[in-house]
């Protein structure tokens, strides 16, 4: 018989064992990538006697002596982890907290009666109007609802973020002196049912934005009246009445009426296309909101000079719903009397 002595790994100390003579098992200590490992014949523990211990003492002491190491590793790292935490947090403290970032610019574009497959053309026209970089560099929704499909319904919720019911705006047409008087419509409603007292125009003043509006604001607003735009809390007002045929129109400037005729540059789209950018050259450093409501391309569906031959042969997309007739049933009161007979030579004559 052969007497090895196998050294612990871990606490260096010794343990004798009894071996054959031909070495072909193998005795781990340690566990890992081979450490402590003897390649013996184990037979037999014998208990013999190693500095006054007997063999299995001495195994049992070396696992309280890790077990005691390993308890005391633990404390290190705990104590190292929360030194850490520490110098940071005061680190932090002494620097003060994070700048808040400013807030942003915002450029609010409102196209009228814009359908979604009018883009693929827009796109592929290589005219720079920036739909494109739009699209890909800002974030567009595939899903998404809107309070009411109906003009001034839907710019009262957007300017007010409340349902119709809320603002009382059903509508388009205001006419109180009618038989019977229609009165849940248009601006007429919107004023007179104080929602202006809650739009965002408010509040983004309240946190010190330059607020302008520029365009169509709501039906039935008349620009040659006198208009508050500042107790509306808009600093700057470019707003036609009647704008949909994009010549010969009036604009609201500031208070001031200002008459536009035929030429190129009067078309409306890019009169406050203009008067948009002059106002974000001028107020750059922020923080300024801006709405730019275009009356295009709503009926009577007028383009540019520049654009009128753009689009040679193109006609209208007919989807299921193109040339139906709403039925008395299904229909909602507006879409009852809609005219439709004459919609084919109209869209394919612009």
């Amino acid at each position: 018989m052969v007497y090895v002595a196998v050294q612990c790994p871990h606490c260096q100390g010794t343990e004798v064992i009894k071996a054959g003579k031909q070495p072909n098992g193998v005795q781990r200590y340690g566990g890992k990538n081979g450490l402590g490992e003897r390649q013996i014949f184990l037979l037999q523990y014998q208990p013999l006697t190693e500095k006054g211990e007997p063999t299995m003492k001495t195994r049992e002491k070396c696992r309280r002596r890790a077990a005691w190491f390993g308890v005391v590793a633990a404390g290190l790292v705990t104590y190292a982890l929360s030194w850490v935490i520490q110098a940071r947090a005061a680190e932090q403290a002494a620097s003060g907290p994070p700048p808040t970032p400013p807030p942003p610019n915002i450029i609010f574009i409102l196209a009228d009666d814009f359908s979604m497959n009018l883009v693929e053309h827009m796109q592929s026209s290589g005219y720079p109007h920036g739909l494109q970089e739009m699209t890909s560099q800002g974030t567009t929704f595939t899903n998404y609802f809107v309070s009411n499909s109906l003009c001034c319904p839907s710019r009262s919720s957007i300017f007010t973020g409340k349902y119709p019911h809320n603002t009382k705006v059903f509508g388009n047409t205001w006419a109180p002196n009618a038989t019977p008087p229609v009165m849940d419509g248009g601006f007429g409603a919107f004023q007179h049912y104080q929602n202006e007292q809650h739009t965002f125009a408010l509040a983004l003043q309240k946190g010190k934005y330059k607020t302008a509006m520029f365009g169509k604001y709501l039906n039935g607003y008349q620009p040659g009246v006198p208009t508050p735009y500042t107790t509306w809390r808009w600093d700057e007002w470019y707003v036609a009445g009647d704008g949909y045929p994009e010549f010969n129109y009036v604009l609201n400037q500031n208070g001031v009426p200002q008459n536009y005729g035929i030429d190129a540059s009067d078309y409306l789209t890019d009169n406050i296309s203009n008067l948009a950018q002059t106002f974000i050259e001028a107020h750059a450093k922020g923080p300024f909101f801006i709405e730019i409501a275009t009356f295009a391309p709503h009926a009577p569906y007028r383009p540019a000079y520049r654009d009128e031959t753009k689009f040679p042969g193109l006609k209208l997309s007919r989807g299921g719903a193109y040339g139906q007739s709403p039925t008395p049933t299904t229909a909602p009161d507006w879409m009852k009397d809609a005219p439709h007979d004459n919609h084919d030579q109209q869209c394919n004559k612009h």
